[in-house]
């Protein structure tokens, strides 16, 4: 069969790829064999990639492409029904890891030319890994026109050792937050709005004090028709029966700057906020005396939660509205200095808009945050609690970025990446508790 395709392959006169079956080789892996064909351009003016193309049947990498690729990549329409070859689909990354046995992970690295790197490695069975490389000319080219290149690792089954590297020291506040939080321990706690499980509001409710808590809803992302809808909106806080529960809404910046609304958000040891538009939520606090009373609050080892719109808002470079590469960027109240925040982020496919802020900014982390879901970031450590994953991206050289996910319930800190300005970071999942 493998033989036929390849010949198939070769016979289309106006294919833009002629085939070498001289530099055609088996590779083993276990088992099974697979057969390697090298490909290259005719048109050599274009200076394309040649293009490798590993055949794994029925493989699980391929399998895991076809979830996470498919969608940012075009191939020729013959090797889509084949089992050994990427199929259509939407670009959805999370799903490709439910494809895996227990103990693998993967990473995928995106750039603006829509290189795509997935790298799946197992770690239960001796440190095998497999790295699959799709290389497109430019963003939505036809398939006629599409430069492929696919390149397939066997890495033997002796287990991946480092040993001659030195330890990497993970930075004390990679994400930014407010100068004293890392020393306090101030935390917060990012929500990417949806159905959320009571379990993320327990986390709150316990890092603001528990019963000691004097917590502060900031509902001002949605304009509501009056203070009474608000409080019968927020009831359910009152099951924590904290010290203290205020419901402060400021309708404009004078009020934001106000003392009057500032005295009360000062004893605050949590303050959560809500969802709405990030636009007004920003345009009302960013730059007031409020929002240094936010920071203030994380500084001195309390809480600031937010949920859908108050989360996109913690961070200072703010994605306000926008899709894939048309986005809108503003200032958001700064208590993320180094990251973005993305939210409802699956369910509404905001990866490409999450790619081309940190493409924009390539001195941020990126965080997105599927619904059901918060992430807790507690200085260089951030942790997943609730229904779905969190995605992080992490710049790299080139104009190259990484992509990490983050199931709920797991670990993870920063690590320096070892880059001479010492501003790029590595990702490292930690044991579960």
């Amino acid at each position: 069969m493998l033989h036929r395709r390849a010949a198939a392959i070769r016979s289309r006169r106006k294919s833009r790829y002629r085939c070498h079956r001289r530099n055609a080789a088996v590779v083993s892996s276990g088992s099974g064999h697979h057969r390697r064909i090298r490909c290259a351009a005719n048109d050599s003016a274009t200076q394309t990639p040649s293009v490798e193309v590993l055949c794994i049947q029925r493989d699980v990498v391929v399998r895991v492409c076809r979830s996470v690729c498919s969608s940012w990549i075009s191939v020729p329409s013959e090797w889509r029904h084949a089992d050994h070859v990427l199929g259509r689909g939407r670009n959805e990354p999370n799903r490709g890891v439910g494809l895996l046995p227990n103990g693998w992970e993967t990473v995928e690295t995106f750039c603006p030319e829509r290189r795509v790197v997935v790298s799946v490695t197992s770690l239960a069975s001796g440190g095998r890994t497999f790295i699959v490389k799709l290389i497109t000319a430019r963003p939505g080219i036809v398939v006629g026109l599409v430069r492929l290149l696919v390149a397939a690792l066997l890495v033997t089954s002796t287990p991946i050792t480092h040993a001659a590297s030195p330890e990497k020291v993970a930075p004390a506040n990679p994400l930014g937050l407010p100068a004293k939080a890392v020393e306090t321990g101030g935390s917060l706690i990012i929500c990417g709005g949806g159905r959320t499980p009571v379990s993320v509001y327990d986390e709150f409710a316990r890092l603001a004090g528990g019963k000691s808590a004097k917590i502060v809803i900031i509902p001002s992302a949605y304009k509501y028709s009056s203070t009474l809808v608000v409080k019968q909106r927020y009831a359910g806080w009152s099951r924590y029966e904290p010290k203290a529960l205020d419901v402060l809404d400021a309708q404009s910046r004078d009020m934001a700057d106000g003392a009057a609304f500032n005295k009360k958000l000062e004893e605050a040891t949590g303050v959560w906020l809500g969802g709405g538009f990030q636009s007004r939520l920003a345009a009302i606090y960013a730059g007031t005396k409020a929002e240094a009373t936010l920071r203030a609050i994380v500084e001195r080892g309390g809480v600031i939660g937010g949920i859908s719109a108050g989360a996109a808002a913690m961070s200072r470079v703010m994605i306000r509205s926008g899709r894939d590469e048309e986005i809108v960027i503003d200032r958001g109240l700064g208590l993320l200095e180094m990251a973005i925040v993305d939210q409802h982020f699956t369910q509404r496919k905001r990866l490409k808009r999450l790619l081309t802020a940190v493409e924009q900014h390539q001195d941020k982390v990126g965080i997105g945050v599927d619904e059901g879901t918060a992430v807790v970031v507690e200085g260089s450590r951030v942790r997943v609690i609730g229904s779905h994953n969190a995605t992080v991206v992490l710049s790299r050289p080139n104009k190259e970025v990484s992509l990490h996910t983050l199931a709920a319930s797991e670990r993870a800190d920063f690590v320096a990446a070892g880059d001479a300005a010492g501003k790029r970071f590595d990702l490292r999942r930690l044991a579960e508790k």
